[in-house]
């Protein structure tokens, strides 16, 4: 699993306009430590020091940032697609967090990471969710405080229920359609309609892959009309039946 990033070096008096939560990769260049001043919409200022060959995630919320020692590496770091699979990862292990919190004006940094690239930050979070709760590191908290990773937690609740139209979603989340369809598929890459069908046809074929003594069922429990929708449904989308998928991720398994 690799993230697009796009790297650019920041000298001594820099500056860097932060208007949305943003993350970055950090990498202090030179071996000489790194002076980095903060400056938020009510004034406040906050300077901190990295270590010569620190390296590690930056969170910001929108804040001015300028360079006033040193020199660092910035790898922006794709935050939808993390917050996203920060989702996915509290789903999986019942550790949901649904309070959302907007501008806090609030910087968290990661513990330093020596080893793992920016461009494998996905595998760095997964790595993160093996660890107890009391020793995640503070970046998974600021993801879960995104409007990404409420807007994906909203999706996935909605998901349960296949009879929800876009309209009813609209409604319970509390925007026009027109907002809501552009904040989706900024947060999600796609449109709302094709990411819950793509969630209905991943539950629908994990529970018929666990259960495959009556494919029907599963069809009718996930919201489809038919057996023939649920099978025309994966085959377009993954080009075989459900049936025949099974077999080649049992047949994987079993190697």
């Amino acid at each position: 699993m690799c993230l697009e990033t796009i790297s650019q070096i920041y000298h001594e008096n820099d500056e860097l306009k932060i208007t949305e939560k943003t993350l970055g990769f950090f990498e202090v260049i030179k071996g000489e430590s790194c002076q980095i001043s903060c400056s938020y919409r009510n004034s406040q200022e906050h300077i901190f020091i990295l270590d010569g060959g620190w390296r590690g995630l930056i969170a910001f919320d929108p804040m001015s940032v300028k360079i006033i020692k040193g020199e660092i590496n910035l790898f922006k770091i794709n935050l939808m697609k993390l917050a996203k699979l920060q989702v996915f990862i509290d789903y999986a292990t019942d550790n949901i967090e649904t309070d959302y919190i907007m501008d806090s004006c609030s910087i968290s940094f990661s513990k330093e990471i020596k080893q793992i690239n920016p461009e494998v930050m996905e595998c760095w979070l997964l790595q993160q969710a093996m660890l107890p709760e009391d020793e995640a590191d503070p970046i998974v908290s600021f993801l879960r405080h995104t409007e990404c990773y409420g807007l994906v937690h909203f999706l996935l609740s909605a998901a349960n229920d296949n009879n929800q139209c876009l309209q009813q979603l609209c409604l319970r989340y509390g925007l026009s359609a027109a907002h809501f369809r552009r904040l989706t598929r900024h947060a999600l890459g796609h449109t709302t309609k094709v990411t819950l069908r793509e969630w209905r046809m991943t539950k629908a074929i994990l529970a018929f892959i666990n259960d495959p003594k009556n494919m029907t069922d599963v069809a009718f429990a996930h919201g489809y009309s038919s057996l023939s929708h649920f099978s025309n449904d994966v085959k377009k989308m993954l080009g075989m039946t459900p049936r025949a998928l099974r077999k080649s991720i049992l047949d994987v398994a079993m190697k």
